[in-house]
């Protein structure tokens, strides 16, 4: 009776498992379409931005200031800034882990708090899970409004996949900033070793800001059930700049990727040249063959990915697996070496820009909400791509004799990490 009773708890429990695991799979990615672009009937990418207002569900906005921030630098501009906040303080993020920056930026929002601002916080559950124990506690504590994104529970079990990856805070309604930073140690520093990390990240101010809080403001409203309004979190921006910026989100749940559109649009529409850097490059194969056949029309794309400095062998053995297709179609791939590169930035015929959150994988095109800027500015353009010929400076160019060094084995290894590239 003992083991029958105990045959059949067993049997619900991997029923349940089962289901759960099957929902989680059907539900792991938008459903992006392999997507049907004339490269020559698009418009050229300083004239794109309509375009992708049209069909991302976006905004332009004219005359907004971009400063560059690189590595540490970016906190301490951060920093200075929510001290001297004074109506609304609002952070997204993903990575959230215990150290000195943790400890600085939870004394300075609880500081905000005594000044009366208003301060929110919208925080992935699985990204922090490296917080300090009592990190979060101590914020609720001060009073600050914190929604914890997708909290990993027995009855959301099947959603584990819905992650926001996305880097964004905005204080007063009048400054923002996006980036690839993490709240962790490991963004402090100036790339000086592998445990400090290469990375950018922009502050903008005027117009674009209405932009960036309506990112804010739509995730805190599904989220936390709370409608933000007014002149302190909507407050009218005058001109700031010379930079024409569309804000680009995707949300986990939309029919689509925007922020995969607006990449696929971008490389399309190239007439003379590609730069990306990224982290984590493994995306599905229309977006290598979208890469292959802008290369093979002529148009210089290179590719700048993590060398053996990374925080994801698999996520590096997917990408390895794709170079010899990308190297036979003439695209450059070089690997950063001193420390994890993990800028998010894309720069187009010397005209268009993009800088944010997104990896170039599955998981931030296809399934994380996202967020970032494509900024039209030649101006700003030319300053990433001069930081692109700097960090070059510190790569290794990788060869088609360096990949007839690679053991059969290895080969097979990274095929096989490849068709799982969807979920890395």
């Amino acid at each position: 009776m003992l083991m029958t009773l105990l045959a059949i708890v067993a049997g619900l429990v991997l029923g349940i498992l089962s289901v759960y695991g099957t929902l989680a799979w059907l539900a792991r990615r938008r459903r992006t379409p392999n997507w049907d672009i004339e490269p020559g009937s698009l418009p050229t990418p300083d004239e794109l931005l309509p375009t992708l207002v049209a069909l991302t569900d976006s905004q332009r906005y004219r005359q907004s200031a971009v400063e560059i921030l690189l590595n540490g630098k970016i906190f301490d501009a951060i920093l200075a800034d929510i001290e001297n906040a004074r109506s609304t303080i609002h952070l997204e993020t993903y990575v959230w882990e215990k150290g000195e920056l943790e400890k600085r930026l939870v004394s300075a929002l609880s500081d905000a708090i005594n000044r009366g601002v208003d301060v929110r916080l919208i925080i992935d559950d699985v990204g922090s899970y490296g917080r300090g124990s009592e990190a979060f506690q101590k914020l609720r504590d001060a009073g600050i409004q914190l929604h914890i994104f997708s909290p990993l529970t027995l009855t959301r079990l099947h959603r584990f996949n819905e992650r926001t990856h996305r880097k964004i805070l905005i204080i007063d309604g009048k400054i923002a900033y996006t980036m690839g930073h993490g709240i962790c140690d490991k963004w402090l520093g100036d790339a000086e070793d592998e445990n400090h990390y290469r990375d950018t990240g922009v502050r903008v101010t005027g117009p674009a800001v209405n932009g960036m809080q309506s990112v804010f403001a739509t995730e805190w409203a599904a989220g936390a059930h709370q409608l933000l309004y007014g002149e302190t979190v909507f407050p009218t921006l005058e001109p700031a700049g010379n930079s024409d910026i569309c804000v680009i989100a995707s949300n986990v749940g939309d029919r689509y990727s925007y922020v995969e559109l607006a990449f696929t649009l971008a490389i399309a529409a190239a007439q003379k040249e590609v730069l990306i850097q990224n982290p984590y490059f493994a995306p599905d194969p229309d977006i290598i063959k979208l890469l292959c056949d802008t290369a093979k029309r002529g148009v210089a794309i290179t590719l700048m990915l993590p060398g053996s400095a990374t925080d994801s062998y698999l996520l590096r053995l997917a990408a390895r697996h794709l170079y010899p297709s990308l190297l036979e179609n003439g695209i450059k791939i070089l690997e950063y070496r001193p420390t994890l590169s993990h800028q998010k930035v894309m720069v187009v015929d010397g005209e268009l820009a993009r800088v944010g959150s997104t990896n170039f994988d599955c998981r931030s095109l296809e399934l994380n909400s996202e967020a970032g800027l494509m900024i039209r500015d030649a101006a700003i353009a030319e300053e990433l791509k001069d930081q692109f010929l700097q960090d070059a400076k510190r790569c290794t160019p990788i060869t088609k004799a360096d990949l007839k060094k690679v053991s059969l084995p290895a080969r097979w290894a990274m095929a096989g990490v490849y068709m799982l590239h969807g979920q890395l």
